[in-house]
């Protein structure tokens, strides 16, 4: 089953004038997303859960990126050969500008089932997905949150393999489908377009 996810690419820009600007990441906060996702309950494909998660996201997302949009699309499952409607959750931060782009991907609805249990008796269960789906999810809201404001010229600390770059980085933050067939794909916002 096609799992939606959550993105987010950041791109921070070198600059000797401000290298002492810090952005604190509020680990607190990503612990309070996780929670707010858990409480839901399972959050599978065709659910109440699923929608009110997807809804959730889509909220937070608008208020952290310059754009914000639904990628609708469905998925059969090959365990009960049922169609599902699923959605990336696609946001921007200044990516039409952009020179270079990064993205970064996790799933936010869960499993139907938790197939991969190793007690049998239990594969059959539905799973809260606290570690597959809401924790990366968390990360990604909070990074979002975390990236909104930093200046482009804010030099990144936290990656030696990112060479120097101009004011036309970017940042994306998307929510995408986690067990979505390889073919799956985000639109590329410069040539498509997605409904919001």
């Amino acid at each position: 089953m096609a799992l939606t996810s959550i993105a987010l690419a950041t791109l921070l820009f070198s600059s000797p004038a401000h290298q002492e600007a810090k952005v604190n990441f509020d680990q607190a906060v990503a612990w309070k997303w996780l929670m707010k996702q858990c409480d839901m309950g399972p959050r599978k494909a065709g659910t109440k859960p699923q929608v009110d998660c997807r809804d959730m996201i889509l909220a937070e997302t608008k208020k952290n990126c310059d754009k914000a949009e639904l990628q609708e699309f469905s998925h059969t499952w090959s365990r009960d050969n049922k169609k599902y409607t699923m959605w990336n959750v696609i946001g921007y931060q200044n990516w039409e500008k952009a020179t270079t782009r990064v993205v970064l991907l996790t799933h936010w609805d869960t499993r139907p089932t938790a197939d991969q249990e190793e007690d049998e008796a239990n594969r059959s269960k539905p799973i809260l997905g606290a570690n597959d789906g809401a924790s990366g999810t968390a990360v990604l809201l909070e990074l979002m949150r975390h990236t909104k404001n930093v200046p482009k010229s804010l030099a990144s600390a936290t990656s030696s393999s990112m060479a120097k770059t101009s004011d036309q980085d970017s940042t994306k933050c998307s929510l995408a489908p986690s067990n979505s067939p390889s073919t799956h794909r985000l639109p590329n916002p410069t040539t498509e377009s997605s409904s919001t």
